[in-house]
Protein backbone atom coordinates (compact mmCIF):
# COMPACT_ATOMS: atom_id res chain seq x y z
CA UNK A 1 0.00 0.00 0.00
CA UNK A 2 1.37 3.27 -0.79
CA UNK A 3 -0.10 6.46 -2.47
CA UNK A 4 -0.31 7.87 -6.06
CA UNK A 5 1.09 11.12 -7.35
CA UNK A 6 -0.59 12.87 -10.21
CA UNK A 7 0.98 15.60 -12.41
CA UNK A 8 -0.85 16.94 -15.66
CA UNK A 9 -0.18 20.00 -18.23
CA UNK A 10 -1.43 21.40 -20.91
CA UNK A 11 0.31 21.01 -24.51
CA UNK A 12 -1.64 22.58 -26.66
CA UNK A 13 -5.23 24.91 -26.12
CA UNK A 14 -6.77 27.11 -28.94
CA UNK A 15 -10.45 28.41 -29.29
CA UNK A 16 -12.33 25.44 -29.68
CA UNK A 17 -10.14 22.38 -28.85
CA UNK A 18 -7.46 21.05 -26.03
CA UNK A 19 -4.54 19.01 -25.57
CA UNK A 20 -3.46 17.39 -22.19
CA UNK A 21 -1.60 14.61 -20.78
CA UNK A 22 -1.30 13.38 -17.41
CA UNK A 23 1.21 10.94 -14.93
CA UNK A 24 0.39 8.83 -12.13
CA UNK A 25 3.36 7.38 -10.56
CA UNK A 26 3.80 5.47 -7.35
CA UNK A 27 6.18 6.37 -4.13
CA UNK A 28 8.84 4.99 -5.65
CA UNK A 29 8.80 6.68 -8.62
CA UNK A 30 7.39 4.28 -10.65
CA UNK A 31 5.05 5.27 -13.69
CA UNK A 32 1.57 3.65 -13.06
CA UNK A 33 -0.60 4.99 -15.37
CA UNK A 34 0.35 7.44 -19.03
CA UNK A 35 -2.88 9.09 -19.59
CA UNK A 36 -3.70 11.84 -22.84
CA UNK A 37 -6.59 13.53 -23.42
CA UNK A 38 -8.24 15.92 -26.09
CA UNK A 39 -11.12 17.98 -25.29
CA UNK A 40 -13.23 20.56 -26.62
CA UNK A 41 -14.34 23.63 -25.06
CA UNK A 42 -17.78 24.16 -24.44
CA UNK A 43 -19.99 27.13 -23.31
CA UNK A 44 -21.94 25.42 -21.47
CA UNK A 45 -23.62 27.07 -18.27
CA UNK A 46 -22.08 25.89 -14.40
CA UNK A 47 -25.27 24.54 -12.33
CA UNK A 48 -22.74 24.61 -9.37
CA UNK A 49 -20.44 27.54 -7.76
CA UNK A 50 -17.68 27.22 -5.64
CA UNK A 51 -19.24 27.15 -2.67
CA UNK A 52 -21.54 24.26 -3.53
CA UNK A 53 -18.30 21.53 -3.64
CA UNK A 54 -16.76 23.63 -0.48
CA UNK A 55 -19.99 22.33 1.25
CA UNK A 56 -20.12 18.78 0.81
CA UNK A 57 -22.19 18.13 4.00
CA UNK A 58 -25.51 17.60 2.29
CA UNK A 59 -24.03 14.95 -0.30
CA UNK A 60 -24.61 11.12 0.46
CA UNK A 61 -21.42 9.02 0.44
CA UNK A 62 -21.32 5.68 -0.18
CA UNK A 63 -19.50 3.29 1.82
CA UNK A 64 -16.80 1.10 -0.27
CA UNK A 65 -17.52 -2.48 -0.32
CA UNK A 66 -15.09 -5.12 1.02
CA UNK A 67 -13.72 -7.94 -1.22
CA UNK A 68 -14.45 -11.24 -0.79
CA UNK A 69 -11.20 -13.28 0.81
CA UNK A 70 -9.40 -14.13 -2.05
CA UNK A 71 -8.65 -17.49 -1.22
CA UNK A 72 -12.27 -18.28 -1.09
CA UNK A 73 -12.22 -17.83 -4.88
CA UNK A 74 -8.94 -19.15 -6.08
CA UNK A 75 -10.53 -22.58 -7.55
CA UNK A 76 -13.94 -20.93 -9.16
CA UNK A 77 -13.38 -19.51 -12.71
CA UNK A 78 -13.85 -16.50 -13.52
CA UNK A 79 -17.63 -16.58 -14.76
CA UNK A 80 -18.66 -18.67 -11.82
CA UNK A 81 -16.93 -15.75 -9.54
CA UNK A 82 -19.01 -13.14 -12.49
CA UNK A 83 -22.01 -14.70 -11.88
CA UNK A 84 -21.87 -15.35 -8.15
CA UNK A 85 -21.41 -10.99 -8.23
CA UNK A 86 -24.34 -10.76 -9.88
CA UNK A 87 -26.21 -13.08 -7.73
CA UNK A 88 -24.79 -11.17 -4.36
CA UNK A 89 -22.68 -14.32 -3.14
CA UNK A 90 -19.66 -12.65 -4.20
CA UNK A 91 -18.61 -8.78 -3.11
CA UNK A 92 -18.62 -6.97 -5.88
CA UNK A 93 -15.85 -5.02 -4.31
CA UNK A 94 -14.60 -0.99 -3.11
CA UNK A 95 -15.51 0.49 -6.83
CA UNK A 96 -18.29 -1.39 -7.70
CA UNK A 97 -19.64 -0.65 -4.47
CA UNK A 98 -19.08 3.22 -4.81
CA UNK A 99 -20.35 3.53 -8.34
CA UNK A 100 -23.79 1.67 -7.28
CA UNK A 101 -22.81 -0.78 -10.47
CA UNK A 102 -25.46 -3.30 -10.67
CA UNK A 103 -24.77 -6.30 -12.99
CA UNK A 104 -27.67 -7.22 -15.14
CA UNK A 105 -26.29 -10.32 -17.42
CA UNK A 106 -23.69 -12.27 -17.36
CA UNK A 107 -22.03 -14.85 -20.20
CA UNK A 108 -18.71 -15.86 -21.02
CA UNK A 109 -17.08 -12.83 -22.38
CA UNK A 110 -20.51 -10.33 -22.37
CA UNK A 111 -21.31 -8.22 -19.77
CA UNK A 112 -23.83 -5.86 -18.92
CA UNK A 113 -24.96 -3.91 -15.80
CA UNK A 114 -26.84 -0.74 -14.77
CA UNK A 115 -24.94 2.58 -12.83
CA UNK A 116 -27.07 5.16 -11.27
CA UNK A 117 -25.49 8.80 -12.02
CA UNK A 118 -25.97 10.00 -8.44
CA UNK A 119 -25.29 13.61 -7.31
CA UNK A 120 -21.42 13.20 -5.64
CA UNK A 121 -20.22 12.12 -9.42
CA UNK A 122 -21.20 15.93 -11.04
CA UNK A 123 -18.74 18.00 -12.03
CA UNK A 124 -19.48 22.30 -12.31
CA UNK A 125 -21.84 21.70 -15.04
CA UNK A 126 -24.00 18.84 -13.69
CA UNK A 127 -22.69 16.27 -15.75
CA UNK A 128 -20.85 13.24 -14.47
CA UNK A 129 -17.38 13.84 -14.45
CA UNK A 130 -15.28 12.17 -16.79
CA UNK A 131 -13.03 10.21 -14.68
CA UNK A 132 -16.41 8.51 -13.39
CA UNK A 133 -17.07 7.50 -16.45
CA UNK A 134 -13.45 5.94 -17.36
CA UNK A 135 -14.04 4.14 -13.66
CA UNK A 136 -17.14 2.53 -14.62
CA UNK A 137 -16.00 1.36 -18.41
CA UNK A 138 -12.99 -0.01 -16.75
CA UNK A 139 -15.12 -2.10 -14.04
CA UNK A 140 -17.23 -3.81 -16.50
CA UNK A 141 -14.55 -4.78 -18.83
CA UNK A 142 -12.52 -6.19 -16.46
CA UNK A 143 -15.50 -8.10 -15.50
CA UNK A 144 -15.78 -9.05 -19.03
CA UNK A 145 -12.34 -10.14 -19.30
CA UNK A 146 -12.89 -11.97 -15.96
CA UNK A 147 -15.72 -14.27 -17.24
CA UNK A 148 -12.48 -15.60 -19.96
CA UNK A 149 -10.05 -16.49 -16.96
CA UNK A 150 -10.03 -20.12 -15.57
CA UNK A 151 -9.25 -21.05 -12.22
CA UNK A 152 -6.25 -19.85 -10.63
CA UNK A 153 -5.71 -17.41 -13.44
CA UNK A 154 -6.25 -14.16 -13.87
CA UNK A 155 -5.67 -10.74 -15.84
CA UNK A 156 -4.47 -7.15 -15.86
CA UNK A 157 -5.51 -4.05 -17.63
CA UNK A 158 -2.75 -3.09 -20.63
CA UNK A 159 -4.59 0.05 -21.96
CA UNK A 160 -8.42 1.99 -22.44
CA UNK A 161 -9.37 4.37 -24.79
CA UNK A 162 -12.63 6.16 -24.88
CA UNK A 163 -15.06 8.25 -26.50
CA UNK A 164 -16.95 10.84 -24.91
CA UNK A 165 -20.22 11.28 -27.29
CA UNK A 166 -22.59 13.06 -24.72
CA UNK A 167 -22.70 13.96 -20.93
CA UNK A 168 -25.27 12.30 -18.75
CA UNK A 169 -26.53 14.45 -16.06
CA UNK A 170 -26.42 13.49 -12.19
CA UNK A 171 -28.28 12.84 -10.82
CA UNK A 172 -30.52 11.65 -13.77
CA UNK A 173 -31.53 7.89 -15.11
CA UNK A 174 -29.04 4.75 -15.05
CA UNK A 175 -26.49 4.42 -17.20
CA UNK A 176 -26.87 1.17 -19.57
CA UNK A 177 -23.35 -0.36 -20.04
CA UNK A 178 -22.43 -3.27 -21.72
CA UNK A 179 -18.92 -4.96 -22.25
CA UNK A 180 -18.20 -7.73 -25.42
CA UNK A 181 -15.08 -9.57 -25.79
CA UNK A 182 -14.73 -9.08 -29.58
CA UNK A 183 -11.59 -11.08 -29.88
CA UNK A 184 -9.92 -13.03 -26.75
CA UNK A 185 -6.18 -15.18 -27.79
CA UNK A 186 -3.96 -17.04 -26.04
CA UNK A 187 -2.54 -14.04 -23.89
CA UNK A 188 -4.29 -10.87 -25.33
CA UNK A 189 -7.93 -9.98 -25.63
CA UNK A 190 -9.67 -6.61 -26.99
CA UNK A 191 -13.17 -5.62 -25.24
CA UNK A 192 -15.31 -2.99 -26.21
CA UNK A 193 -17.73 -1.14 -24.04
CA UNK A 194 -20.27 1.05 -24.36
CA UNK A 195 -22.16 3.07 -21.91
CA UNK A 196 -26.10 4.07 -23.22
CA UNK A 197 -28.62 6.14 -21.85
CA UNK A 198 -32.35 4.25 -21.28
CA UNK A 199 -33.48 6.31 -24.64
CA UNK A 200 -30.49 4.16 -26.41
CA UNK A 201 -28.28 7.22 -27.14
CA UNK A 202 -24.84 6.10 -27.01
CA UNK A 203 -22.84 8.06 -23.98
CA UNK A 204 -19.49 6.69 -24.06
CA UNK A 205 -17.31 4.24 -26.28
CA UNK A 206 -14.71 2.45 -25.05
CA UNK A 207 -11.79 0.04 -26.10
CA UNK A 208 -9.38 -1.79 -23.48
CA UNK A 209 -6.81 -4.60 -24.22
CA UNK A 210 -6.15 -7.19 -21.82
CA UNK A 211 -3.74 -9.69 -20.93
CA UNK A 212 -4.81 -12.75 -19.53
CA UNK A 213 -1.96 -14.01 -17.33
CA UNK A 214 -1.21 -16.12 -14.28
CA UNK A 215 -1.79 -15.44 -10.46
Amino acid sequence: MGNLHGTGRAVHVDEDTALSTAQIRDDAGDLVIQLTGRSMVVNRPAVFDADSFADASGLSRPTPEPWTDPAELTDRPGLDVVSGIAAGTVARGPLAGLLGLRLQTVEKGHVTAVVPPVEWMANSMGAVQGGVLVSVADAVAELAAQTLTAAGRQYRLLNLTLDYLRSPEAPGPDMLVEAKVTRAGRRLASIDTHLTAPDGAVLVRAHASVHMGSL
